[in-house]
């Protein structure tokens, strides 16, 4: 059988390794090439496909059709360093998402990128009630586009928020779900991302989205905007929260890579 050679990027947004496709693929077979990549890349958490690209904009899908910030970020990290440019700001038109999202970037080396992403605004913050195994709990649910976001505050055993993960999201009717482990305190956040295709279920270096959620939660439990930031297994991210906007802060490093699956 002959084997389809693939160029991509291989993005390092605080250890979230992300992986975005540039050659070109039909949108119905985005799911099995994930998985063969992610097979080739075992470090890899999460692949995205980009859709086009200019020194200005870049479109991207995730292969589940999730939304995911570390991805939209990475994703304007490469327009740029394509393009040569050191600073730029680029449009990102992410699949799913019914606006775009504005990210200004700048190199701090040669394959390294520093800077902030507008981020969608939830859709709906709230209390779920939730089950399994006839354990119920009431938990904050923060929900955007393509992705909702468990908060939980008080630590959780490993294979039940696992297997628990997988029926949430399907109680919640969303393209994925996380559950963010929440330390107030000591400002940390431990994610937990299941995105059901591709079959996927990854305690993840950092998350993005879960990131913002996070804040979004704080921001709307507190009553008042800020800048947030958390200390995930991979590095720190932040989020700056405003009336009408949440900005991503985020860094990225960048390799161009070739495979064969």
């Amino acid at each position: 059988m002959s084997k389809t050679r693939i160029d991509y990027c291989y993005a390092n947004p605080a250890g979230n390794i992300t992986i975005l496709v540039e050659t070109a693929f039909n949108v119905a077979d985005y799911p099995q090439i994930a998985s063969k990549l992610l097979s080739a890349e075992p470090e890899a958490e999460q692949v995205g496909f980009i859709e086009g690209v200019s020194t200005s904009d870049v479109s991207l899908r995730m292969a589940g059709g999730e939304f995911c910030g570390n991805a939209a970020f990475s994703s304007a990290a490469f327009a740029a360093m394509k393009s040569g440019a050191d600073k730029a700001v680029i449009s990102v038109d992410f699949r799913g998402i019914d606006r775009s999202l504005t990210a200004s970037v700048k190199r701090t080396s040669d394959k390294c990128f520093r800077g902030t992403i507008d981020m969608p605004l939830p859709e709906e913050i709230s209390e779920q009630r939730l089950n399994f195994n006839e354990t119920e709990v009431i938990l904050p649910v923060v929900r955007f586009p393509g992705i909702a976001h468990i908060i939980c505050t008080s630590p959780l055993e490993k294979g039940f928020a696992e297997a628990a993960l997988k029926q949430w999201c399907a109680e919640l009717g969303t393209s994925a779900a996380g559950i963010m482990l929440l330390d107030k305190n000591n400002k940390t956040l431990t994610p937990l991302v299941y995105v059901p295709d591709p079959e996927t279920l990854f305690w993840e270096s950092s998350c993005a989205s879960g990131t913002c959620a996070a804040a979004a939660w704080l921001s709307s439990r507190s009553g008042t905007y800020g800048t947030y930031s958390f200390a995930e297994p991979g590095g720190t991210l932040g989020a700056e929260t405003e009336k009408n906007s949440i900005r991503l802060i985020n860094s990225v490093t960048l390799s161009i890579r070739t495979s064969e699956i």
